[in-house]
């Protein structure tokens, strides 16, 4: 059996795998490294997943995580897995996982368009050339993340539709300082996310419709540019945000001349196809 395991910054998803069979599929809270120490990593896995994995011979755990291509980060993960899962501990960063997951072996270009965003030049074996938006402070552009930031920014200014202004408020009972404390004081990316939650149960009216067109155009804009290779290389999209509204993602796309020829919503089924051809490092 094996675990593979990818990691946001709101939620980690789990697969315990045998002959190809998914035994397990669970979910727990995001191990970000930059943010928890290992003491709070450990009680992530300890409390949150369940006794399956621990009572079960494990193989080899793989986990795909954010700033996981940093080595002190790969060792505080490394360190607070083993103590668990007592099996080797393969830990790399979340866009090797992403790219592993639509390209398998073949070269192209992934794009991460979730609560948060990043892009990546993949040869079909490693990563060679990143593109990081610096994460929820600084801007994950495209992400729901930033979809929420900018939607706050607009009530701050007074730019979102009165109904929809009036509802945001009703709904999280907060005022204009209240909003500004809980995004400063933190964690921000809780609160952006309880944002997009909202935003989404609300994405069929003009104003919102643009705003997302706009996140995406801007994600397109500062990401995709970077890349010579764009006209030669297959591009794909992972994240349960660009797949729910893809629609507008592609809009976007086909206006800039970008062809897109996939876009999933979990990198999870990618994976478990990539490790069961590739069982063991």
């Amino acid at each position: 059996m094996i675990v593979i395991g990818i990691s946001g910054y709101i939620q980690t998803e789990w697969i315990a795998l045998e002959h190809g069979e998914v035994l397990q599929h669970v979910y727990t809270k995001g191990i970000v490294p930059f943010l928890q120490s290992r003491r709070e990593i450990s009680r992530i896995v300890r409390l949150e997943l369940p006794s399956f994995f621990f009572e079960n011979k494990i193989k080899q755990v793989f986990f795909y995580g954010i700033a996981c291509n940093v080595p002190e980060n790969k060792q505080l993960i490394e360190s607070a897995l083993v103590a668990h899962f007592k099996s080797p501990i393969y830990v790399d960063h979340i866009m090797l996982g992403s790219a592993r997951a639509v390209f398998q072996d073949e070269p192209g270009i992934t794009c991460v368009i979730n609560t948060s965003s990043a892009t990546c030049l993949y040869d079909g074996e490693t990563i060679t050339k990143f593109g990081f938006n610096g994460g929820y402070i600084l801007g994950d552009v495209g992400s729901s993340s930033e979809l929420a930031r900018l939607f706050i920014s607009d009530i701050i200014k007074g730019f979102v539709p009165k109904k929809l202004a009036e509802e945001y408020k009703k709904h999280f009972d907060t005022n204009l300082s209240g909003l500004i404390g809980t995004l400063y004081n933190g964690p921000a990316f809780e609160a952006l996310d309880e944002t997009a939650k909202f935003l989404f149960e609300h994405s069929d009216n003009d104003y919102m419709s643009q705003l997302i067109k706009t996140n995406f155009e801007n994600f397109i804009n500062g990401n995709l540019g970077n890349y010579d290779e764009l006209k030669n290389k297959k591009i794909r999209v992972v994240g349960d945000f660009a797949y729910r509204f893809k629609e507008i993602l592609l809009k976007a796309m086909n206006e800039k001349k970008i062809e897109v020829d996939k876009i999933i919503g979990s990198a999870m089924d990618g994976l478990q196809e990539y490790h069961i051809n590739h069982p063991i490092y």
